[in-house]
């Protein structure tokens, strides 16, 4: 299972059968599909499907010439609203996977920011109509985070230890 799949609320998939049974509900019933021809003799496809406002679960793979989908990999995501930077990205394709990353060096933040891009579609649209590269674009960055829960366990942790090992008084002699 993905690791972020908990961040949005998926965190009681107990196995892979059950994996894939919402693999499939998501490629059925998704409220966002995209397709593009990658140059080759295939089709790439997401299917998003939002759980709640911003937030989901996108499955991304390939149709090939039968008009067979096969699904690469799946993500959970949540939709950034604000632009995060004006400065130019630089886009990488993953080599195991159709996916990409993406760098931007942001000069305010003083550090190079790689983030997985999630409007794929539309980057392989551009890139396959020789349309790249694009000056003068923004960057929307969103995240999910599963360690508050981690934090938490480790106060309860520390508090617990302290508790264990508070100095004790003790009577010596006489009253």
């Amino acid at each position: 299972m993905h690791k972020f799949m908990r961040a949005i609320g998926f965190s009681k998939l107990a196995d892979r059968r059950e994996e894939q049974h919402l693999i499939t509900d998501i490629i059925m019933n998704a409220t966002h599909r995209s397709y593009t021809s990658n140059g080759e003799d295939t089709i790439l496809a997401e299917f998003c499907e939002d759980f709640a406002q911003d937030i989901g679960i996108a499955v991304c793979g390939e149709f090939d010439a039968e008009e067979k989908f096969t699904y690469d990999y799946f993500y959970p995501y949540l939709r950034g609203t604000g632009i995060s930077s004006y400065e130019d990205v630089s886009v990488e394709r993953h080599a195991d996977k159709e996916s990409y990353a993406g760098v931007c060096d942001d000069i305010k933040v003083g550090v190079s920011l790689i983030f997985y891009l999630q409007n794929i579609v539309p980057y392989v649209k551009a890139q396959t109509t020789n349309m790249l590269p694009v000056t003068g674009t923004t960057l929307t960055l969103s995240g999910l985070s599963i360690s508050i829960t981690d934090r938490k366990r480790r106060k309860r942790q520390t508090e617990n230890t302290e508790r264990f090992h508070e100095p004790q008084s003790v009577n010596r002699g006489g009253a």
